[in-house]
């Protein structure tokens, strides 16, 4: 018996074949690729921050954070809000203040202190806790990637970005050597107990992982295609009955 191959109805199938799976195996190479991510994030979670000292200019490329500590001292007279961010209901921004390294050529790192309440009358004063002199900081290292539209206004005679972009708030400031990598602070000891901020971020980064579920996803779609041809075109011809 010779099998009738519709030809134009074959090459689509074939075609959406080669898709499916294209697909499906490009899912399972970024399921590889997120679980190396996620690898190294966890190998820095684990890590004492107090024992490992940061170059402020290392390549975040590969391992996406460090973590460990910094040497300096604020420039809080440079500290600028940035980021309009929603805390356990109440509206605020992220405070981010220039650290000056006392190693490094004294380059600045720009460190986000955390978040800080919006509506507290001189929210940039002595509300905030502000730490003088060398001090040592823990928390991880991250990189920031250029924000566009970049917009600046004042609340409470200060200035107020929209954009984590360091390159504009460097500009804001004054400020000509620094690093392109961003400092988010860790924890605070409270010095009292009615210090309540800046309240700082939350130092895991949530990345999900879904490429498993997606891979599944499209092989079976290339399966269930298979299916469909075999029951249209070729059942028929076999004379196979499935009801």
């Amino acid at each position: 018996m010779t099998l009738r191959i519709p030809f134009w109805a074959t090459f689509c199938t074939v075609v959406t074949l080669m898709i499916f799976i294209s697909l499906g195996v490009w899912q399972l190479k970024r399921l590889a690729w997120k679980q190396d991510i996620l690898t190294r994030l966890q190998a820095q979670y684990v890590v004492d921050a107090r024992s490992v000292a940061i170059d402020p200019s290392v390549d975040l490329s590969t391992d996406i954070i460090k973590k460990g500590y910094l040497k300096g001292r604020f420039l809080h007279d440079k500290a600028i809000l940035v980021n309009s961010v929603e805390y356990k209901g109440m509206q605020g921004y992220y405070l981010i203040t220039p650290f000056e390294m006392v190693d490094f050529d004294n380059k600045v790192v720009f460190v986000n202190r955390g978040w800080v309440p919006l509506g507290i009358e001189g929210v940039m004063d002595n509300n905030i806790y502000k730490p003088d002199g060398i001090i040592m900081i823990t928390g991880y290292l991250r990189h920031i990637f250029d924000n566009n539209g970049f917009t600046q206004r004042s609340i409470l005679g200060k200035d107020i970005l929209y954009n984590i972009n360091l390159n504009e708030i460097a500009k804001a400031k004054g400020i000509d050597r620094y690093y392109y990598n961003i400092f988010n602070k860790g924890l605070y000891k409270r010095v009292r107990k009615d210090l309540k901020i800046p309240i700082a971020v939350e130092t895991k980064i949530n990345i999900s992982n879904n490429h498993a579920g997606y891979a599944l996803f499209w092989f079976l779609m290339a399966i269930i295609l298979m299916v469909i041809y075999f029951l249209k075109f070729i059942a028929p011809q076999l004379k196979l009955n499935f009801r």
